[in-house]
């Protein structure tokens, strides 16, 4: 485990290589923030405006800030300009939907006979609900539902099996 002073340092060497490099490569002050701690092993005790503020005291002029209302300050070389980085941003985040979306799990198909299973299921689910007292201070009973209003918010799949 570092300490902090050596976790700064370690970080401070992969900007280097990194950011600073000729590939000018642009991360998030909160992704910086994430590497510290995992260097430290622990919360580096370090907010992110005091890493913020020791990065800027040790790269000085080389490394820039680029605020983005509501999310992690963009971090970048001061040799490329705002639109280059914004421009790798969405491309790295266009990377990472596109790996999410490799990563999700396959549309699965049911079949008829499957069908029918479910849906005896849920007429045997949808009885005992029906057949439940409910406090009607927490929550509305099942019949005062309208089932219809329901398709514009459930998916087709889904609603044909609940009404």
């Amino acid at each position: 485990m570092a300490n902090k002073d050596d976790a700064f340092e370690r970080l401070c060497e992969e900007l280097a290589g990194t950011v600073l490099s000729p590939a000018n490569a642009v991360t998030s002050l909160a992704t910086l923030y994430n590497q510290l701690q995992e260097l430290t092993e622990c919360e580096c005790g370090y907010s992110q405006r005091t890493l913020q503020v020791k990065l800027r005291d040790r790269f000085w002029e080389r490394l820039s800030f680029i605020a983005q209302p509501g999310k992690s300050d963009l971090v970048c070389s001061s040799h490329i300009t705002v639109g280059e980085a914004l421009k790798k941003t969405v491309e790295l985040q266009a990377q990472v939907d596109e790996m999410a979306d490799s990563q999700s799990e396959p549309t699965v198909n049911i079949s008829d006979g499957a069908k029918a299973v479910l849906h005896k299921a849920a007429g045997i689910i949808r009885r005992c609900i029906s057949g439940l007292a409910f406090q009607t201070n927490t929550y509305e009973p099942i019949n005062a539902f309208d089932k219809r209003k329901l398709k514009d918010f459930v998916p087709d799949s889904l609603y044909d099996f609940i009404a």
